[in-house]
């Protein structure tokens, strides 16, 4: 059950972002070369056989949901926390259209190629990079403390806006007093070259403490 609550969890935090930022951006971001081009273009221009592929990947029970998941969280490049590291996954509309599609399935309605195109039309549309961050702290309050910025070369990016970091954080229900809460910041994809590897940096500013992920985009799906 909890498992299913987290998820549940995960998936509106997903829908609420993509309703925010569908609203009020546009795309900007044009490729800035063969290779970078054509990276950009598997993540964001998906064909019928990818959405096919993702529609299929949110079909599953929530084990084997749960597990894709996890395969498509961020390898940890390094970390001085000393309690466990948030799980990072880039949302981009291969994994929503996965999450949607489970969301769906799991209340036993159909979720089509349809669907998953108009899915695909919004985020390509959006010009923004999301990435979901289940991150958790010792108080309601944690996140005020919390940055997240991404790193390419010589290049540190601010996120335009980030999801989640307003109000207060729930408990996470595992009874350790520990809060939980889903951040999505998004970043202008004009100012990323997709054909670089880049870090994403979960900083606690309070705790002095952080975590680097390794984002390859040309393995993220």
């Amino acid at each position: 059950m909890k498992n299913k609550v987290v998820m549940a969890i995960m998936i509106l935090s997903l829908i609420t972002s993509l309703i925010t930022f569908a609203q009020s951006h546009l795309r900007t971001a044009t490729g800035q070369g063969s290779a970078e081009q054509q990276i950009r273009s598997r993540i964001f221009d998906l064909s019928d056989r990818q959405m096919k592929e993702a529609i299929a990947a949110g079909k599953g029970d929530l084990p084997s949901v749960t597990a894709f998941r996890s395969g498509q969280s961020l390898p940890v490049l390094g970390s001085s926390m000393t309690v466990p590291q948030p799980a990072v996954n880039v949302n981009t509309p291969y994994y929503y259209i996965a999450m949607m599609s489970y969301n769906a399935f799991s209340q036993g309605r159909k979720y089509s190629l349809s669907d998953a195109k108009k899915i695909n039309t919004q985020l390509s549309g959006l010009g923004q990079l999301g990435f979901s961050v289940k991150a958790a702290g010792d108080t309601p309050h944690f996140t005020d403390h919390i940055s997240i910025k991404l790193k390419q070369g010589a290049a540190i990016l601010e996120p335009d806006s980030i999801t989640g970091n307003d109000g207060t954080a729930d408990q996470d229900g595992t009874g350790s007093g520990r809060y939980s809460k889903i951040l999505i910041p998004y970043f202008n994809t004009s100012r990323i070259d997709f054909s670089q590897p880049a870090e994403l940096i979960y900083l606690d500013e309070e705790l002095n403490q952080s975590v680097t992920y390794e984002v390859d985009f040309a393995k993220i799906n």
